[in-house]
């Protein structure tokens, strides 16, 4: 996934990727994600992206695209653009 573990359960975003549960548990990680792009993973329902999604809205972030694949499990991908 391109994360590095941390001891409070969330990844520090690294390569331009984060998992969108790592959002809802610590909305504060978004003031760590480098550059003007990210992407944001989620699998199964896609309630934590949903979430996460609207977390980063309200930061100042606009969902550019979204992808979902389905290989046995659903995953999603939403491309996400710093505005401002």
């Amino acid at each position: 996934m391109g994360l590095m573990g941390k001891k409070d359960g969330t990844s520090k975003p690294k390569n331009g990727t984060i998992n969108a549960r790592d959002i809802v548990r610590n909305p504060d990680i978004i003031s760590l994600i480098p550059g003007k792009y990210v992407i944001i993973s989620d699998r199964s329902d896609f309630g934590n992206l949903t979430r996460a999604i609207n977390i980063m809205a309200e930061a100042n972030w606009k969902c550019i695209n979204m992808s979902t694949m389905s290989a046995g499990i659903y995953m999603g991908y939403i491309l996400m653009e710093r505005i401002g």
